[in-house]
């Protein structure tokens, strides 16, 4: 499944629910970024999938995000945690 297919789904079942009057709010989420899959390439490749669903919802404003990934990359004092792949930085999972 693409980035889009999911895009594409959620999308058009949000048009579907207000097409048929239905008082539900449908929401995109990014996924999560667990620390024993989410590192190295992996990590980064999982990052610039997050960012490109952060980059569509953004584009509307009546679109509403759940961003799980970004969550998990704070500890309870906000600090966010970083890592590296190959020379480019990801937000990945704060193991507190």
């Amino acid at each position: 499944m693409s980035m889009d297919t999911y895009l594409s789904a959620t999308q058009d079942y949000i048009n579907y629910c207000i097409t048929n009057g239905y008082k539900t709010k449908v929401f995109f989420t990014t996924g999560p970024v667990e620390p024993t899959h989410y590192v190295g390439e992996r990590g980064y490749q999982g990052s610039i999938k997050h960012q490109y669903i952060r980059d569509y919802v953004k584009a509307d404003p009546a679109r509403i995000l759940f961003d799980y990934a970004d969550i998990l990359c704070y500890d309870n004092n906000g600090s966010k945690s970083i890592d590296t792949w190959n020379g480019y930085m990801y937000s990945c999972h704060n193991s507190l």
